[in-house]
C-alpha cells in the first residue's frame, strides 16, 4: 500500500495584502488624516466638511481601482523610483533591434 503525500493547508489570509476599505491601507489612512485635518483645520465649517466629504468619496474611489489593478501598486512605485539610476540610458518601446551575432562554433 502506497502513503499519501504529506498535505499542509495553506491559509490565503497569509498571502493576502492588507487593503482597508478596498484600498491600500497607509494610502487610505493618510486620505483621510488629510480630509480630517482639512475639517478641523477649518472649523467644521459646512463648505469644508463639504469638500472634505467629495475629497474623501474621490480619492477613496480611485484607491479602492487601484487597489483592484494591483494591491501593492504604491511599494512597487516606490522600488520604481529607489532603482531609476540603474535604469539603461537606452531603449524604449520603439527601439530598432539589431540583429544577433552568433558566433561560429
Amino acid at each position: 500500500m502506497m502513503k499519501e503525500p504529506r498535505r499542509i493547508p495553506f491559509h490565503s489570509s497569509l498571502n493576502r495584502s492588507h487593503l482597508l476599505l478596498g484600498g491600500e491601507r497607509t494610502l487610505v489612512m493618510m486620505t483621510g488624516l488629510t480630509v480630517i485635518t482639512l475639517v478641523f483645520s477649518a472649523g467644521f465649517q459646512l463648505y469644508a466638511v463639504m469638500l472634505g466629504a467629495a475629497l474623501w468619496a474621490v480619492a477613496h474611489a480611485l484607491l479602492v481601482k487601484l487597489a483592484k489593478a494591483d494591491p501593492d501598486m504604491s511599494r512597487i512605485y516606490q522600488r520604481h523610483l529607489q532603482y531609476r539610476p540603474y535604469y539603461m540610458p537606452r531603449g524604449c518601446v520603439h527601439a530598432v533591434l539589431l540583429p544577433e551575432k552568433r558566433s561560429a562554433l
